[in-house]
């Protein structure tokens, strides 16, 4: 059965929100690989700034610009 979501060696950053942190990032998702297949129930558990959101703004398209592979029903 193949994946759903297939995601390898994915790598997400925010730039700092902050006027004189110009230049900096924050590391949201640093060498995720993951499988989703259909019809799976899948909890993402982690503390505050852990990268959840960015995991699901990401499987969404909202995520901007990362690196890796995101591939969809193959």
């Amino acid at each position: 059965m193949n994946p759903l979501y297939s995601l390898k060696n994915i790598r997400l950053k925010y730039p700092f929100a902050l006027p004189q942190s110009e230049n900096q990032f924050v590391l949201a998702l640093d060498n995720l690989s993951l499988d989703i297949y259909e019809n799976e129930c899948l909890a993402i558990m982690g503390g505050n700034g852990s990268g959840k959101s960015s995991l699901a703004k990401l499987l969404a398209g909202l995520a901007g610009d990362f690196s890796g592979e995101l591939h969809y029903r193959g």
